[in-house]
């Protein structure tokens, strides 16, 4: 249904954003070291 697929595109976006700041965190990381 519509509501579902509006929940999972809203884990989905928010799993990647999740994903993408662990990743920019790493980076920043590897710079200071």
């Amino acid at each position: 249904t519509r509501a579902d697929s509006d929940e999972t595109n809203r884990i989905r976006l928010s799993f990647s954003l999740e994903l993408g700041s662990r990743r920019e965190r790493k980076e920043q990381k590897r710079k200071w070291v």
